[in-house]
């Protein structure tokens, strides 16, 4: 079940991470950016919470800043 999310400031660097993450096999998918969580960005990665230090440590590397993992 997706129960996190990472938020972007950009959907530039949203795409890149998107791209990115698909490419090394991490299960994601892009949703809107949750209501309860403000950003200039209108989408955001979810995912399950058994990928989340995969998906944070992913991010990292590649260095596309964000915010999270955040609760859906």
């Amino acid at each position: 079940m997706i129960d996190r999310v990472v938020l972007f400031e950009s959907t530039r660097f949203a795409i890149r991470a998107e791209r990115s993450l698909r490419a090394a096999g991490i299960p994601i998918k892009v949703v809107p950016t949750p209501r309860q969580y403000s950003t200039n960005c209108g989408v955001a990665v979810a995912f399950t919470r058994g990928v989340e230090a995969q998906v944070v440590g992913h991010l990292n590397e590649i260095g596309v800043p964000f915010s999270g993992p955040l609760d859906l």
